[in-house]
């Protein structure tokens, strides 16, 4: 890999930490309807077919029910590298019939390497109890070649604010991921 999944980082934490700052998170970041908390970081191992490298993700609420997230993950594998940035909204609503239950849908614009798209998703997160989420997703994408895709993950709650994940993507590129989130309201 080379030096632009550290720049990429490096941006997105410091606008994360900007926006997170006392005074701008009080403007911006509300608390929504919902048990799961949508305000996170996350980084996370990526295999992908052979492929691996890492990915960094950043969500935040702007409204309650909304929230703005940026992905981005670099893998490579035998001297090749390939980067996806994807830029979109979360629009999440908790179940009636099950209150430990939300469902979210999502959009926005996809690039992989230098072919962009949009994607556009649907799915769901289950506290199965205090300390364990499970989540799915169903999801189409259009950059590079249009690709439907369904993402499984577990999280596991170490401490307040701070849990570790492993999920996998069924897809033409298959994979795993393997990583940390830190939440905060």
């Amino acid at each position: 890999m080379n030096n632009a999944i550290l720049r990429y980082a490096s941006v997105t934490l410091l606008c994360f930490a900007t926006l997170t700052s006392t005074t701008v998170s009080a403007q911006l970041f509300k608390q929504g309807p919902s048990v799961f908390n949508y305000n996170f970081l996350e980084l996370k191992y990526l295999d992908a077919d052979g492929a691996d490298g890492l990915g960094l993700v950043g969500s935040g609420d702007i409204r309650p029910n909304i929230a703005l997230r940026v992905d981005y993950s670099e893998v490579g594998s035998g001297g090749v590298d390939a980067d996806a940035l994807r830029l979109g909204a979360t629009y999440y609503i908790q179940s009636q019939t099950y209150r430990q239950l939300d469902w979210n849908f999502a959009g926005g614009l996809d690039r992989i390497d230098d072919e962009g798209g949009i994607f556009l998703s649907a799915g769901g997160r289950y506290a199965l109890n205090d300390v364990i989420e499970l989540n799915g997703i169903a999801e189409l994408s259009t950059a590079f070649d249009t690709d439907l895709s369904i993402r499984l993950a577990g999280f596991y709650e170490i401490s307040p604010g701070f849990s570790a994940f492993l999920e996998t993507e069924l897809s033409d590129n298959s994979g795993i991921g393997l990583g940390v989130r830190f939440y905060w309201r």
